[in-house]
């Protein structure tokens, strides 16, 4: 038993330890990176044998960007730039999950540019970030009030811009997510008006990968879903902690976590609703951009590989998808 022991040992000490998998991450520094954010916190990628390097972006395009140019392997983003980037038949991203429901996309506005009510928008300029979830968002509220883009002055701003540019005076509004909402009102004070109509859109975070990466890192894109679960699963048993790690970590006010707190669905899953979502996307999109003017919408089912999450959780994938 003894010469057993010692040889189990001299080949623990003999063999070098299993190096862990490198993967090049882009998560947005805002709630569409929740769950990466509390899995790096909480450790749940380093006990998956993972090791992340971060790129952080003000939105998920510029992280889709990157991966498109070859500078990231994972991300995570919104809906809105993969149903523009699903256009592309080559396209070289894949959807793996969605990971949650997002309802902090509102229009911001100053009360002095006789803005009360979602309608007063007619004629105002009003700032947003093209190609992403706040042009969708701002279609749905156009369509809602029987209004055309060419019914306002859009003006394409970064998001980190547009508290600034409301502030200054030199757009009327904008339409945008956190924290940039919560800095125009602390900027506006009783001057900003905060509309949102929860029940017209919420966008879905989603956590994507490179097709390369899908085709040669099979198992490493499994362990950042083993990952992420944990991470959903500490996110529902501690929530208040959850809060102040992601308003640690993310930058964001934890106060406005705080209420916004009960909209938010934490879960990663694929189900048809997402297909549906998109779908509705790409109707607005091929409507009101020339870049896309009546192009056929995209089967979204083509960049979406379920088999990944279908091993880890195959609860998590409904029928259809």
């Amino acid at each position: 038993m003894k010469r057993f022991l010692f040889v189990c040992l001299f080949l623990a000490l003999a063999l070098p330890a299993q190096a862990a998998s490198k993967v090049a991450f882009c998560r947005p520094d805002n709630m569409a990176s929740a769950l990466a954010f509390i899995a790096d916190e909480q450790g749940y990628f380093k006990a998956e044998g993972l090791d992340l390097t971060y790129a952080t972006a003000t939105n998920g395009k510029i992280c889709q960007d990157n991966l498109i140019a070859g500078k990231g392997d994972a991300m995570m983003g919104g809906d809105g730039p993969f149903t523009y980037l699903s256009f592309t038949p080559t396209q070289p991203i894949r959807l793996i999950a969605q990971q949650m429901v997002n309802p902090e996309t509102a229009l911001i506005a100053r009360r002095d540019r006789g803005i009360e009510k979602e309608s007063d928008i007619k004629g105002k300029r009003i700032g947003y970030l093209p190609g992403t979830v706040s042009y969708i968002y701002t279609a749905h509220l156009l369509e809602k009030l029987g209004l055309t883009p060419q019914d306002v002055h859009l003006v394409a701003l970064q998001p980190p811009a547009m508290p600034q540019a409301l502030q200054g005076g030199a757009i009327d509004g904008f339409v945008m997510w956190e924290p940039w909402v919560s800095q125009a009102v602390k900027a506006l004070g009783n001057g900003a008006v905060w509309l949102h109509d929860p029940l017209m859109y919420n966008y879905r975070s989603v956590f994507s990968v490179t097709q390369s990466f899908a085709k040669n890192h099979p198992e490493d894109i499994k362990a950042m879903l083993r990952a992420l679960l944990r991470a959903e699963a500490y996110i529902h048993a501690h929530p208040a902690e959850a809060r102040v790690a992601l308003a640690r970590d993310a930058k964001l006010d934890v106060q406005i976590l705080e209420k916004n707190w009960s909209a938010y669905v934490f879960r990663l899953t694929l189900d048809p609703s997402l297909i549906a979502l998109l779908d509705s996307n790409a109707r607005y999109i091929t409507r009101d951009d020339p870049n896309f003017k009546d192009k056929p919408a995209p089967d979204f089912r083509k960049f979406i590989d379920s088999s990944f999450l279908r091993v880890v959780a195959p609860d998590r994938v409904e029928a259809g998808m």
